[in-house]
C-alpha cells in the first residue's frame, strides 16, 4: 500500500530525538506536533532545505539546556530586613541633624497640636 504521505519531505531524525532528549517532558508531544506542522508549512513555501534549516534552530532553541529561565522575584525574608531598618534609622537621624530648627519645631509642635486638640 502506497500512501501519498511517504512523499512528504521529513525532518532530520537526530533533530527529533533531541527534542525527545533534551525537551520538556511536560510539553513534549505538543511541541513536536506544533514542529511536525510548521515544517511542512515551511517546506511547502520555502523550500525543505530552509524548512529542515528553521527546523533544527528552533528545536536548538527549544532544548533545556539552553533555555532561558525566569528568575523568581520572590522578596526575602523577612520583609523588613535588619540593614534596611539600619538604613532608615541612618538617614532619618542624619536629616534632623541637618535641619535642626525644622525638626525641633515638628517634634515639640505635633504634641502640642496634639494636647491642644484633646
Amino acid at each position: 500500500m502506497n500512501n501519498m504521505n511517504d512523499n512528504r519531505p521529513k525532518p532530520s531524525r537526530w533533530a527529533q530525538r533531541l527534542l525527545s532528549r533534551w525537551g520538556d517532558p511536560d510539553t513534549l508531544e505538543e511541541v513536536q506536533g506544533d514542529l511536525l506542522e510548521f515544517y511542512a508549512y515551511w517546506a511547502e513555501t520555502l523550500g525543505e532545505r530552509k524548512a529542515r534549516f528553521r527546523y533544527i534552530f528552533t528545536v536548538l532553541k527549544l532544548l533545556r539546556p539552553f533555555a532561558k529561565s525566569k528568575a523568581s522575584k520572590e522578596y526575602p525574608q523577612p520583609f523588613l530586613h535588619i540593614a534596611m531598618l539600619r538604613n532608615y534609622l541612618t538617614i532619618a537621624f542624619r536629616s534632623l541633624w541637618k535641619n535642626k530648627a525644622y525638626s525641633f519645631l515638628n517634634t515639640a509642635g505635633r504634641p502640642l497640636a496634639w494636647l491642644a486638640a484633646s
